[in-house]
């Protein structure tokens, strides 16, 4: 495969219960119970970074959510986008995004690596579209909801 430059950055944030003020970064919650979601690059990220944590993975981001929400935990980290998607599909009216965590996911298409042709037509697309487009493209599909992504 043959990828082109990131077209969207999406951090990982901290969500926390709306009780919990100020912004929040990782550090911030020594002492308490951080969850991460199993198999994802932010899991590894906050287990390599922060090995002292206490930390509680779970199989699913709504599983994280809800033991955020019910006090089973205290925070999670969490793509901002998904987060915002399922706590209104949740109904999770008791959470609020609280920083980043230091990591982001960049995300890129890909194209074929025998299709080179491609590989050189999604960047001139990509670029081709106006930052007012892409800015309502954005406010369309993700829902910042607190701190957001960054535009590249």
């Amino acid at each position: 495969m043959n990828f082109t430059e990131p077209y969207i950055r999406l951090p990982a944030v901290i969500i926390v219960r709306k009780e919990i003020g100020g912004e929040l970064a990782i550090p911030d919650l020594a002492g308490q119970r951080l969850v991460t979601i199993k198999n994802y690059a932010s899991e590894k990220y906050v287990a390599e970074s922060y090995p002292d944590l206490e930390r509680v993975s779970v199989p699913d981001i709504e599983t994280g959510l809800r033991m955020v929400s019910f006090g089973l935990a205290d925070a999670i980290v969490a793509a901002n986008a998904s987060a915002i998607y399922y706590i209104e599909k949740e109904g999770l009216t008791n959470l609020r995004v609280a920083g980043e965590s230091g990591f982001e996911w960049r995300l890129r298409f890909a194209a074929r690596n025998d299709w080179p042709e491609l590989t050189g037509i999604l960047p001139k697309g990509l670029n081709s579209i106006s930052e007012d487009k892409k800015r309502e493209i954005y406010r369309r599909w993700i829902s910042l909801g607190g701190t957001g992504w960054v535009l590249t």
